[in-house]
């Protein structure tokens, strides 16, 4: 039985849009894509002093159970696509930038990863592209509207669909 794994995908250097391509594509290999959300500009929340960010939001379907296999393969895949970590600068500029928002009903939490994510409610870059296409049980569960009214002074602007041949 697959579980279904929501992901929140986001790049700030250019070509942002190429980054997120590249992404789905590699995500592709690995799990099946059910829906992809509209992409959208968003400021960046923590470390301000960087460029915007694309993010969109994805639907899959994943085989894998253990939570940490899934990360390890998205971690593969942004580290494929040329993502660093900066130690000064966690928040900080990044070619690809992917996180596991929910699977399933699974709730994780060690020190590298938790589940659901433990700061998606304060994010309107995750909530906004994320009740694009999200089930409708689990907005109302997470109370989305109520976040994002709350989260209301991080600018969220849609850009459109990604183009994927």
């Amino acid at each position: 039985m697959s579980l279904d794994m929501y992901l929140s995908l986001g790049s700030n250097i250019e070509p942002r849009e190429e980054y997120l391509k590249l992404a789905i594509e590699n995500i592709r290999k690995y799990f099946v894509i059910e829906k992809i959300s509209p992409i959208y500009e968003t400021e960046p929340v923590d470390d301000l002093e960087q460029a915007n960010f694309l993010n969109l939001s994805l639907f899959c379907r994943t085989e894998i159970k253990d939570p940490l296999k899934n990360l390890r393969i998205l971690k593969d895949i942004e580290h494929s696509i040329g993502r660093k970590k900066d130690e000064k600068r966690p928040k900080g500029p990044r070619t690809i930038d992917i996180d596991i928002i929910f699977l399933s009903d699974i709730k994780y939490n060690s020190e590298e990863l938790t589940i659901p994510h433990k700061s998606f409610l304060k994010r309107n870059f995750v909530l906004i592209p994320l009740s694009d296409i999200i089930e409708d049980n689990l907005k109302e569960k997470y109370n989305f509207k109520k976040h994002i009214s709350e989260n209301k002074n991080q600018i969220v602007k849609k850009i459109g669909d990604l183009n994927i041949g």
